[in-house]
């Protein structure tokens, strides 16, 4: 299939100090092709925890070992083999960082990462941040969510739980798996990828994103014209909510299109196709 990709990245602090969400966007054979003229990319969301350092900190080391991983080894390797051990290898420098400060002791963070290569998606995620497929107006779910809440929400399903309890348990948030330098209880990585078709749209996010109900994601993608205007939206919309304690969002689009000339939608800022990772810091009043 002979596709271009439209990128659109957009993320909020909500009502935390610091935004401790990174993303990458990049070639995974590291070249300096515009993303127009790429028949492949690279995109991964991590969210940070561990205290206002450490955080940052983690989501950043991981997003950015990951890649440099994957561009070291991409030409080489299987997919499936070098997404599993760029994860190994994000999880490794969050260890030696602890090791080498005690204070940053407990810091750690999702990642979510997918690979679009000559039409097909692989991908691999730890933790409770999301992927997303979204093709005919249907939001697809594809990656697991590793968190106490999801474990809930299954006993409720399932007739073995009230659904009032599930929803108000305070663990909820709690993560079964997570890059912390240790070993890493679940990962999610599917042996055989999954096909794309033009006009694809593929939504990685933060759990923030978790504000918006599906259908509320699926009638803000229908009203959305480009990945950008995408992304700008549900950010948008997540605030409209006003949710209390609302996390940082974050979420990166990646648009299938089919003889697209030029992508007029990717900042200027993303043009290099060096590891791109974002902070943002909270207004001061």
């Amino acid at each position: 299939m002979s596709i271009v990709f439209d990128v659109g990245v957009s993320q909020i602090i909500g009502d935390r100090d610091f935004q401790e969400d990174r993303f990458v966007v990049t070639d995974p054979a590291n070249t300096d092709l515009p993303f127009d003229k790429l028949d492949k990319i690279l995109v991964s969301v991590a969210d940070g925890m561990g205290g206002e350092v450490g955080g940052e900190i983690a989501s950043q080391m991981a997003s950015e070992a990951f890649a440099r991983y994957v561009h070291k080894w991409y030409r080489q390797y299987d997919t499936v083999d070098v997404l599993r051990s760029a994860l190994f290898k994000s999880n490794d420098v969050i260890a030696e960082k602890i090791e080498q400060n005690s204070q940053l002791q407990g810091m750690g963070c999702t990642l979510v990462a997918a690979m679009v290569s000559r039409g097909q998606l692989y991908w691999i995620s730890v933790g409770d941040s999301h992927l997303y497929l979204i093709r005919n107006e249907n939001l697809i779910k594809l990656n697991e969510n590793h968190s106490y809440g999801a474990e809930l929400d299954y006993q409720v399903k399932a007739g073995l739980l009230d659904e009032e309890i599930a929803v108000s348990n305070p663990d909820r948030n709690a993560l079964n798996s997570c890059i912390v330098g240790e070993d890493i209880p679940f990962i999610d990585l599917p042996f055989e990828p999954t096909n794309l078709q033009p006009d694809d749209r593929i939504l990685l996010a933060s759990d923030g994103l978790d504000t918006l109900l599906e259908n509320e994601i699926i009638d803000v993608n229908n009203d959305s014209q480009s990945a950008q205007n995408f992304a700008d939206n549900l950010v948008k919309y997540v605030e409209l909510k006003k949710s209390p304690e609302q996390d940082n969002t974050l979420v990166v689009v990646v648009e299938l299109k089919k003889n697209l000339a030029k992508n007029k939608n990717l900042d200027e800022s993303m043009e290099s196709k060096t590891i791109k990772t974002v902070k943002i810091e909270k207004p001061k009043s």
